[in-house]
């Protein structure tokens, strides 16, 4: 049972620097965003993130810290795409 409680323990350790990769690479993406985000590399680390989530509340709390991001980036996306469309707006304007 102990073994058994070892490998809990390191996974849980490994899920939270996991965890904290992603909160630090969200930041670093979200500050270029606007430039050339990859979001796919970003959406591979969630991938992984929930290939190691072995319980309901690991799970829980992925998804929880996922709604979170995608709650404060949301509004940079929603600017870009405004900003985007603003962009060929005038484009064909001045065409």
């Amino acid at each position: 049972m102990s073994h058994n409680n070892n490998i809990a323990d390191k996974r849980s350790v490994i899920l939270e620097k996991l965890d904290e990769l992603i909160v630090l690479s969200y930041r670093g993406l979200k500050n270029k965003i606007e430039e050339n985000a990859k979001v796919g590399d970003f959406i591979k680390m969630f991938e992984m993130r929930m290939k190691l989530t072995p319980s309901n509340e690991e799970r829980t709390k992925f998804w929880r810290m996922l709604d979170d991001v995608r709650k404060e980036a949301l509004p940079v996306v929603q600017q870009k795409i405004k900003n985007e469309s603003l962009a060929k707006t005038n484009k064909k304007i001045r065409s």
